[in-house]
C-alpha cells in the first residue's frame, strides 16, 4: 500500500516502484475504477495486444535483473498469452 498526495493542479505523483509495478511509464493510461464503498482500483490500459507484448518482457527483464526465478520460455510464453487474451476479454 503506497500512499499519494494530490497536488494543487489535482494531479497524483506515482512512485518508480509502483511504476515498475504495473509496468507502466510516462504516457501510459490507466483506468480508475470506483466501488460502493468509495475504494478505487488503478489499472493499466493496453491499447493492443504488442503492447501487452511489450510491458510483459520488460516484467520479465526486470525479474530476471534482480536475480529471481528464472522462468523457462515456454513458461513465459504462457504467461504472455494468457495476458494477451484476458486483455482482448476486457476490452
Amino acid at each position: 500500500m503506497q500512499i499519494a498526495k494530490i497536488s494543487s493542479k489535482n494531479q497524483i505523483t506515482l512512485t518508480k516502484d509502483l511504476l515498475d509495478q504495473l509496468s507502466l511509464s510516462a504516457g501510459d493510461r490507466v483506468l480508475l475504477e470506483f466501488d460502493s464503498r468509495g475504494g478505487a482500483l488503478l489499472k493499466p490500459v493496453y491499447s493492443n495486444p504488442m503492447s501487452i507484448i511489450s510491458k510483459t518482457s520488460k516484467m520479465y527483464a526486470k525479474t530476471l535483473a534482480k536475480g529471481k526465478k528464472k522462468l523457462t520460455d515456454s513458461q513465459i510464453s504462457d504467461v504472455t498469452a494468457r495476458l494477451v487474451a484476458k486483455e482482448l476479454a476486457h476490452g
